[in-house]
């Protein structure tokens, strides 16, 4: 398990709190984790490294929650679980379909992208190419939206 940082300063009310703003988790697992930072002495390094081995919550959503960047966990329908990459046109994240549980590679064009024509066309494009494509060999395109900020996704 890779360590996870987390500013010295930060008490674990204060993680305890971006969780709770971060509303990645259910009242009721949050209600377990302020449980168990309650009856510990663990420090907020350590209650954030207990929360991603348990599985609660991954490194990368840990260390967003912990930077507060909490717009990045969520893309429209997709709670973002991790960085996968990033190239020329955006980045690419792992991601779970919010009400579908299904796991994806979620493609983020840049926003300094967005914001160009061309590239707008070029990312439609591919979308729908991928959309005519079935082989098992090739990832599926199950949606293609645009969310709120203005960033398109597939």
């Amino acid at each position: 398990m890779e360590s996870i940082q987390v500013k010295e300063d930060l008490s674990v009310q204060d993680l305890l709190d971006s969780l709770e703003e971060s509303k990645l988790l259910s009242a009721d697992e949050l209600g377990r984790a302020a449980n168990v930072a309650s009856n510990s002495t663990l420090n907020a390094t350590s209650f954030a490294e207990s929360l991603v081995a348990s599985g609660v919550l991954t490194s990368f959503q840990m260390e967003t929650v912990r930077s507060r960047k909490f717009e990045v966990l969520r893309i429209g329908n997709y709670e973002v679980l991790d960085r996968l990459g990033a190239a020329g046109m955006g980045t690419v994240f792992k991601a779970r379909h919010r009400r579908m549980k299904r796991i994806v590679a979620l493609k983020l064009l840049s926003s300094t992208l967005a914001q160009d024509e061309k590239f707008v066309q070029r990312f439609q494009r591919e979308v729908e190419a991928l959309s005519r494509l079935s082989h098992p060999n090739i990832v599926m395109a199950y949606d293609a939206d645009e969310d709120t900020a203005g960033a398109r996704t597939h």
